[in-house]
């Protein structure tokens, strides 16, 4: 994501990586405190928590075909653009 990040927007290898750590770090705490909370206060057995695992993943999945789909693709050298 770092690299999408640094060819998109022109950035350097640092500041891409810098950017996406200050996004990364804080979601992952957010979504470990927030999961802890709702496997608790609904006090959810083994087989709802693998429904709300399978949910969660094929939302994603939705939603990174949605952002591939939308977003205009990066020109790679001899990828998808000529070297010359």
């Amino acid at each position: 994501m770092s690299k999408y990040v640094q060819n998109q927007f022109g950035l350097s290898t640092e500041g891409s990586s810098i950017i996406m750590g200050c996004l990364i770090v804080p979601a992952g705490f957010l979504g470990i405190i927030s999961g802890g909370y709702v496997i608790k206060h609904y006090q959810l057995s083994t087989f709802q928590l693998l429904v709300v695992i399978q949910t969660c993943l094929t939302l994603s999945l939705v939603f990174s075909g949605g952002f591939i789909l939308v977003n205009e693709p990066v020109l790679f050298a001899g990828i998808n653009k000529p070297y010359r």
